[in-house]
């Protein structure tokens, strides 16, 4: 079966064969931190908020990416510090109007049009349509997810996934800001 798999790897593309690796690091990568991701919310009594956030990121950051670490426990311990602090802290300290939520969401659309998508360097580049296809899903989500907002009048676990948009939205100017200087310097 390896010898199988090895004949069927050498008659990939160069550009499949990067696409190959890259998928399967980020599986193991992605399945180790959810995993870890479950257990530290579900001692906290808080999985529904997760998933529900997770399913909410999940679309957008595919789309335009954002900030990425090299080391795997680094980008662990943000992830974790995000959703800690989309889930838990900013939902306690501040309770905007949903005026306000609806209008930063729509912030966080026009900011996806004009900044995303930011891809991780290892991954292969995108074309200008594939890069204007990205863009468009990730603002047309968000924009979608602000009726659903009005529509299920703001509740706790809209409220924890307007955070994680708005967090993953400064993600990707750190990431655009970090980008630009590495480029002039």
């Amino acid at each position: 079966m390896i010898d199988t798999l090895r004949n069927e790897y050498t008659k990939l593309s160069e550009f499949d064969k990067k696409i190959l690796c890259f998928s399967g690091k980020i599986i193991i990568a992605e399945t180790s931190k959810i995993l870890i991701l479950l257990l530290f919310f579900s001692f906290l009594h808080k999985m529904p908020e997760l998933l529900f956030s997770m399913a909410i990121l999940m679309p957008i950051r595919c789309q335009i990416g954002g900030l990425h670490f090299k080391t795997y426990i680094g980008c662990l311990i943000i992830t974790l510090a995000i959703f800690t602090t989309a889930i838990i802290i900013l939902p306690a300290l501040l309770q905007p109007s949903p005026l306000i939520l609806a209008g930063a969401l729509f912030f966080c659309a026009v900011i996806c049009v004009y900044i995303g998508p930011i891809i991780n360097p290892t991954r292969p580049k995108l074309t200008p349509s594939q890069t204007k296809r990205c863009k468009y899903i990730a603002c047309n989500f968000i924009l979608c997810y602000i009726m659903l907002s009005f529509a299920l009048h703001f509740n706790h676990y809209i409220v924890c996934g307007i955070w994680i948009i708005i967090i993953q939205i400064m993600q990707l100017i750190v990431a655009n800001i970090l980008l630009k200087r590495r480029k002039f310097s």
